[in-house]
This record gives structure tokens, C-alpha cells and sequence, in this order.
């Protein structure tokens, strides 16, 4: 029993798992640090510390004041990661980036569209402005018409 024992528990700390012991001294109880069923899982240490703050997991610390949590308790939330599970996170991967590369193609001939419109628009202003300067030059060599002479009034061209 005692090889047997040794080789489950050789098992579990090659999985990420370490044993702790129980109330019961004879009790051993399979829990994981922070970063192990980050990897069992497949997800972030981040993820995981989150969730342990938000109490969607529940985990304790140790003497050394370090997170344990119950595999149990991880895998209410978060399921261990299998082969089937990878392939089809894989899969589903990889019809998710043909969807970024097609919305990329999109957004670059979008790029491409602004482009040319700003190019449009630059060149308007650019023909705007030099409109606006003749006429600024206009206005100011503008001179107004010669005003005709003074017509005499009528009482000084009867006295003469």
C-alpha cells in the first residue's frame, strides 16, 4: 500500500498538486499553490488571484502565506484542461483569428479609403487658401474708381 501511496502522491505533485495535512495528522489533503492550476486549468495567475478576491473561488493561505485552493473548489469554476478541450480551444482559435485577419483586410481598405479622402480634403483646402490669398491680394491693390469732378452747383453758375 505504502508503494501505491507513493505513487499516487508522485501523481499529484507531477500534475502541480501538493498534499497538506488535514486536521487529522494521518489526513492528507491534495491542494493547489496560485501558479499550478493556472497551468491545470489553463488559464492566467491573474485570472485566478482575481477570482479569488471577487470570492468566486474560495482559497486559503498557508504558513508561508501563500494561496491553496482546493481542486475541488478550482474546478466549480474553472474546468481542468483536457486534450479534447485544447483541440477545441484550438479550433475554436483558429476560426477566431480568420475572423480578426478578414476585420484586419476590412479595416486596412478602410485605412486606405480615409487615406485618400484626407488626400481629397488636403487638396480642397490647399485650392481654398490660394483662392482666399488672390483675393487678399485683390483687396489690398484694390483702388477704388476715380470719382468724377465735382459738378458745380446751380446758384454759383448763375452768379457767375
Amino acid at each position: 500500500m505504502a508503494a501505491a501511496g507513493g505513487a499516487v502522491y508522485g501523481l499529484l505533485t507531477e500534475r502541480g498538486a501538493s498534499m497538506r495535512l488535514g486536521a487529522n495528522s494521518s489526513e492528507r489533503i491534495m491542494s493547489y499553490k496560485l501558479a499550478e492550476p493556472a497551468v491545470v486549468c489553463g488559464v492566467n495567475k491573474t485570472t485566478l488571484l482575481r477570482a479569488i478576491k471577487s470570492g468566486k473561488v474560495s482559497a486559503t493561505r498557508d504558513a508561508h502565506e501563500q494561496w491553496q485552493i482546493e481542486p475541488a473548489e478550482l474546478h466549480r469554476v474553472y474546468p481542468p484542461r483536457t486534450k479534447a478541450s485544447t483541440d477545441e480551444r484550438s479550433d475554436a482559435h483558429r476560426s477566431e483569428i480568420a475572423v480578426l485577419r478578414e476585420r484586419i483586410e476590412d479595416l486596412k481598405t478602410l485605412a486606405d479609403e480615409f487615406r485618400v479622402w484626407v488626400r481629397d480634403l488636403s487638396e480642397q483646402r490647399d485650392r481654398a487658401e490660394a483662392r482666399a490669398a488672390e483675393l487678399d491680394k485683390r483687396l489690398l491693390v484694390y483702388q477704388p474708381p476715380a470719382l468724377p469732378p465735382p459738378r458745380r452747383q446751380w446758384w454759383r453758375r448763375l452768379a457767375g
